[in-house]
């Protein structure tokens, strides 16, 4: 990928440090690859997950005989702004906005080169979120850091012979995925945050939690992964 200005957004999914237990060390490992690269003067804004908890308080929701499918998006939502704070806790004071961001429509930025953003509201996911992050600041390019190294032409947990794509339009992604989105179902990158990107010329790359492969992004390099563009 050519080498632009360095600003970045990250839609870091829940899953990816939160597999099933928190992952400290991947959190730290994380943290510091971006403290180095905010030493070279890169900006980072990182919109944070639900992930596993998240489904997992969805699913014993829908237990319950009283809760709507409102409460359950709502739960999820909440899970997100933990998500954050934990990731949060990971930088230090003197780089990182002092607060989880959650309003992105009225986000006047920052002069801290780290932002860590939670869910705003329900009823769409966290790339969505991070989608608007890149708008208030004019950023052109998310990096979405997930369970999957690639967007592949069939679900690959399914199909061992699924073939992956390494470049897609955001017509031709739409076309592979749909365009219809349920909070706390799972895709590479969510539809509707996918139609915005595409109407505001936003390039995503999705990739999977390979550090070393992120700092190939960051660095212009070639890398492992599926780049969305228009």
């Amino acid at each position: 990928m050519e080498k632009e200005n360095k600003k970045w957004v990250f839609s870091l999914g829940g899953s990816v440090f939160i597999p099933e237990e928190i992952d400290s060390d991947y959190l730290k490992s994380f943290s510091a690859m971006i403290n180095k690269y905010v030493k070279k003067g890169h900006v980072f804004r990182i919109v944070t997950g639900g992930g596993f908890y998240c489904r997992k308080y969805m699913k014993a929701m829908q237990e319950s005989e009283y809760s709507t499918q409102q409460d359950e998006y709502w739960i999820g939502t909440l899970i997100t702004r933990l998500n954050a704070e934990l990731l949060k806790s990971f930088f230090p004071k003197k780089d990182c906005y002092s607060k989880v961001v959650l309003d992105y429509a009225n986000w006047q930025g920052t002069k801290k080169p780290v932002a860590v953003g939670g869910g705003d509201k329900i009823g769409h996911s966290s790339d969505y979120d991070a989608f608007h992050f890149a708008l208030a600041e004019g950023i052109k390019r998310v990096i979405n850091i997930t369970n999957v190294e690639y967007v592949y032409d069939r679900d690959p947990r399914k199909d061992r012979n699924a073939k992956p794509l390494k470049r897609l339009s955001w017509k031709e992604y739409l076309e592979l995925v749909g365009k219809e989105f349920n909070p706390g179902e799972n895709f590479p990158f969510d539809p509707i945050a996918s139609k915005a990107c595409s109407e505001h010329n936003i390039r995503v790359i999705i990739t999977n939690r390979d550090l070393g492969n992120i700092e190939k992004i960051l660095q212009g390099k070639d890398f492992k992964g599926t780049l969305l563009h228009p």
